[in-house]
């Protein structure tokens, strides 16, 4: 007796296909399932019950169960052409690809005009590879059946590696109006228009989804995503919340807030929430991006390459990890790799390669022409037109396709044949490059970053009016930018925007210092708050002026320092090589080399960086009190000590090691700020309670050596290294003492007796290095000049004698260099800028080394070495007369001041006034036989060591040099016009003479 076959589930009839239907419809899988399977085993070849179950495993992502189900329909029909397309799906979706591409090409070969099949058939191709076969396939899908919404969508996904964001858009919109009441399909198309920036559009196709199926956590997660993009923050978490409790397990939700908390600068907050999503879906690549760009916006760069490899492990076509990898390896300074995957970004959404002319590969120019294209913002251009010079010099006729309001300046560029706005159509060229490829294609590493300043130049026709609107103004001239620009229509910039950007009353500390007067260069929204700036604060607004960047230009051209945060005004005062501080957010622009305080690409950049994001407070006091130095002289940059040959160390120095005690507060402050006898007065209280307190017997005799009592001065710091002789910063004052007084050998032992207690404090490294440097050493002084710039790279007094030091040995190159850090850290150093003046004269930039020393003379116009530079240059072109009332200005200043005696007989000569001349020659150079030397020769005198040194009676090229004034303590090293530095080397005198104009 056959079995009894197993009793059928409750509510069947005597139809149960049909009643599958019906479970199936009322929501009831598992019923419909167990008559599937209660039918199978009455009936092993009911074909329509095998296609069933088949159909609802795939539909389960059960697809090994649903390959046995459809190969099974394949062995009692073999010529049914949906079970053979179910079958190649299920085989796909196990990843036998081969397998599924027999079973796709066999149901093909049974119904030729089978769009679902081709549709599929399509998709696999795809993700072998084969784009081009997919993409022909998924037409011929919709050829047959324009109607087929799945065949349009799927044809989009074909699209999207292709970078057409505008075309996936219209194919979505397609699939829609095929399928109106999808809520998928118009979730997509809501994200598609997100991607075209049409935000409006895809928050209505977005609601609409959300509407349609008000249960499906995929349809408002994608809501939040669009209203992330519209730029509301808080309505996108509030959107993936709800998303949440429709489905807690769905990673998406948790990645998208990830992603606003970024946004909203809130790192902490988004870490937190990308933990989750790791948690819920640990091989989602998408969320192992999220967690690199996290990881990189918190300055963690190693970890971010890390978590970046990891997807591209999981997915090696993601464009968005290369692109985010190369940000990282460029900020960490990898840029053999960086460049190389910053190219990632043509793949992005939206970005498309330039096609104006063939893609130059990096070779040799041979004088053909090559368009050079913006890219990004107006400062990306301004920050890589500097490749456009080095092209040149390489044989290249360059051609520049750029944003408008760049099209004046840069048509100043060296070595640019013309400028196109991007608003005209460019030239046809033979080659054709974007800007921001350029680094990758020449080979820029860390170390060979075209640096040379500057390469940007205002218009000369601007120049007169700006130069007459702040003519007159003797305080120092600072520029303020406090905002950038808000691009609305761009998520990742406007975000960045909110970070970077802050209000001028923000700036309100710097209102406390004197001495200054503020210049708007806010453009925009923003700038409408120079009328109404923070208490205390004068703002001078010439903004209504400025027309384009060429304008901006020739007004920093007139500034001496401009603050700004990290926008295109950065790149502009950065590359006209004028001093800019930098106010940068916490997740710092990757350019920035990672919370460096200098830049590479800018010499004259310092950076002011938040310590924590969104926290403006902290780098807005560091930056203040930099500024306050500045101007007052507290780090020996003020006006003061801008006069002083010899400057003592600043008082600040006494208490590395030892706290400021409270009875030496008062005292220390008149010491700061220059009030010498009433500091003297509150050292010496303080010793009367305490003979024996070495800050007090140390800061008096900086007082001392300040006030020009140099015995005195020596005394007390003695009295104070014998109380602590430990201390490396009373070494160093006694070295200074001993330097001043002319006893070298026992300066040298004090500063090296200084190093050997602290061999981390940079100035007796730099005071050696200046000695070293002043005998006739500069090599020793070259490596004590760059230890001591390695152990404080923001002292600019090392910077200085680094340049100094490399001007000896010949390296005119690194002595500018040396010498524009320097001045970006102290941009109102007079001997600095004396130093880069002279440089600019020898290599022949007249204009240059003219407006540098009228800097030092709007600083100081008693600066008597200054007013004999000027003179010299105006000699040069052969203007004796006018030359004349500029040596006289100086010998009034400076009555014993050899050089200036010179050229005012050189002067006096080429006007024909002989006796006059004579006179001036006699004391400047005292001859033997006290006669007038012919022009061109060289005059010897004894010296005291016995040995005959040549003097230079024509103009010479002498160190900088100010007049003897000296109210601020800062150390410099003697200058060899002085009398006492007659004990140089011969060797010494004879290299400075050689290298004389």
């Amino acid at each position: 007796m056959p079995p009894m076959p197993p009793p059928l589930p409750a509510g069947a009839t005597v139809n149960p296909i049909a009643d599958v239907i019906r479970f199936q419809r009322a929501g009831h899988p598992d019923a419909a399932e167990a008559l599937l399977r209660t039918m199978l085993s009455i009936d092993g070849s009911n074909e329509e019950a095998w296609l069933r179950l088949g159909g609802m495993a795939l539909g389960d992502g059960r697809n090994r169960l649903a390959a046995r189900c459809f190969a099974r329909v394949m062995l009692f029909a073999p010529d049914r052409a949906q079970a053979m397309h179910n079958l190649a799906e299920a085989l796909r979706m196990t990843g036998r690809k081969a397998q599924a591409t027999i079973a796709f090409t066999r149901a093909l070969r049974l119904r030729p005009a089978y769009p679902k099949a081709l549709a599929a058939f399509g998709l696999m191709m795809m993700d072998t590879g084969n784009g081009r076969a997919a993409r022909h396939l998924a037409a011929r899908a919709l050829i047959l059946d324009p109607a087929f919404a799945t065949g349009w969508r799927n044809l989009a996904t074909m699209l999207q590696p292709m970078n057409q964001p505008d075309t996936v858009a219209r194919l979505l919109r397609r699939a829609v109006l095929s399928t109106p009441d999808s809520p998928s399909l118009r979730a997509a198309y809501g994200v598609a228009l997100c991607e075209v920036k049409e935000t409006r559009r895809a928050l209505d196709a977005l609601r609409q989804a959300v509407a349609l199926a008000p249960g499906l956590a995929q349809a408002v997660n994608h809501l939040a995503f669009g209203l992330m993009h519209d730029g509301d923050l808080e309505g996108a978490l509030r959107t993936t919340g709800r998303g949440r409790r429709i489905d807690p397990m769905a990673a998406e939700a948790d990645a998208q807030d990830s992603l606003t908390w970024m946004m909203k600068g809130e790192f902490a907050r988004g870490a937190a929430a990308i933990r989750r999503a790791l948690i819920l879906d640990p091989g989602n690549s998408g969320i192992l991006v999220n967690v690199a760009l996290l990881l990189h916006a918190r300055n963690e760069g190693k970890e971010s390459i890390r978590w970046n490899k990891r997807a591209l492990r999981l997915d090696p076509d993601s464009t968005v990890a290369r692109f985010n990898l190369s940000m990282t390896l460029l900020q960490r300074g990898d840029f053999a790799r960086g460049w190389a995957l910053y190219e990632a970004r043509w793949s992005m959404w939206g970005a498309g390669y330039p096609r104006y002319a063939p893609a130059w590969d990096g070779g040799p120019l041979n004088g053909r022409s090559i368009l050079l294209t913006a890219e990004q913002g107006h400062g990306d251009t301004l920050h890589f037109v500097r490749y456009a010079t080095l092209l040149a010099e390489r044989g290249g006729r360059v051609f520049l396709h750029v944003q408008p309001l760049l099209k004046r300046l840069l048509a100043n560029t060296p070595g640019v044949t013309a400028v196109f706005g991007m608003d005209e159509e460019p030239p046809a060229c033979d080659l054709c490059a974007p800007l921001l490829s350029l680094p990758r294609l020449v080979g820029t590493r860390l170390d060979s970053i075209p640096d040379a300043m500057p390469y940007l130049r205002a218009s000369e026709g601007d120049r007169p009016s700006w130069r007459e609107r702040l003519a007159g103004e003797r305080r120092l001239k600072v520029g303020l930018v406090w905002a950038g620009e808000p691009r609305k229509g761009d998520l990742k910039a406007n975000s960045v925007d909110r970070r970077r950007s802050l209000t001028l009353d923000a700036l309100a500390p710097l209102a406390a210092i004197p001495n200054i007067a503020f210049h708007s260069l806010q453009i925009g929204e923003a700038g409408a708050q120079a009328k109404a700036p923070p208490p205390g604060m004068e703002v001078i607004d010439w903004t209504g002026h400025i027309r384009d960047f060429a304008d901006t230009a020739a007004f920093i051209d007139e500034l001496d320092l401009v603050v700004t945060v990290d926008t295109s005004v950065c790149h502009l005062a950065g590359g006209l090589g004028k001093p800019v501080w930098v106010l940068s957010r916490f997740d710092a622009c990757w350019r920035w080399l990672g919370h460096r305080e200098d830049s590479p690409w800018y010499p004259t950049m310092r950076l002011f960086y938040q310590e924590e994001p969104g926290a403006w407070d902290a780098p807005i006091a560091r930056l203040a009190t930099a500024l306050a130095k500045l101007v007052s002289g507290g780090d020996g940059s003020g006006p003061a000590a801008r006069r002083t040959t010899d400057r003592a160390p600043d008082p600040a120095g006494a208490f590395r090691g030892d706290p400021l005690g409270a009875g030496l507060q008062a005292a220390v402050a008149a010491h700061r700020s220059g009030r010498l006898t009433e500091a003297a007065a509150g050292y010496r209280r303080a010793l009367t309670a305490d003979p024996a307190r070495g800050d007090a017997l140390h800061l008096l005799g900086l007082t001392n050596l300040v006030g020009g009592d140099q015995a005195a001065a020596e005394r007390w710091i003695d009295r104070g290294v014998s109380v602590e002789p430990g201390r490396a910063t009373f070494r160093n004052s006694l070295g200074e003492c001993r330097r001043s007084a002319d006893r070298l050998e026992a300066a040298v032992l004090c500063f090296q007796q200084a190093v050997a207690l602290d061999p981390a404090y940079a100035e007796p490294w730099v005071n050696l290095a200046k000695l070293s440097v002043a005998t006739g050493r500069p090599g020793d002084g070259d490596r004590q000049a760059r230890r001591a710039v390695h152990l404080s790279p923001l002292l600019p007094d090392a910077w200085r004698t680094l340049g100094h030091a490399a001007l000896e040995r010949g390296e005119a190159g690194l002595a500018e260099r040396a010498g524009r850090r320097g001045l970006a850290l102290l941009p109102t150093d007079g001997e600095a800028l004396g130093h880069a003046a002279r440089l600019a004269g020898q290599r022949g930039d007249r204009e240059l080394a003219e407006r540098l020393l009228g800097r030092v003379l709007r600083l100081d116009p008693e600066a008597a070495h200054a007013w004999r530079e000027q003179a010299d240059l105006t000699l040069k072109s052969g203007a004796h007369a006018k030359a004349l009332p500029m040596l006289q200005r100086a010998l009034a200043l400076a009555p014993d001041f050899p050089e200036a005696l010179n050229n005012l007989g050189g002067a006096l000569l080429g006007l024909r006034r002989q006796e006059e001349a004579g006179r001036h020659y006699r004391p400047g150079h005292p001859t033997p036989s006290g006669a007038i030397p012919t022009p061109g020769t060289t005059l010897a005198a004894p010296c005291r060591s016995g040995v005959t040194r040549p003097w230079l009676w024509t103009i010479t090229g002498v160190r900088w040099r100010c007049p003897r004034r000296i109210p601020w303590p800062m150390p410099t090293w003697a200058k060899p016009s002085a009398p006492r530095r007659r004990g140089c080397r011969i060797s010494g005198w004879r290299r400075r003479c050689a290298a004389a104009p």
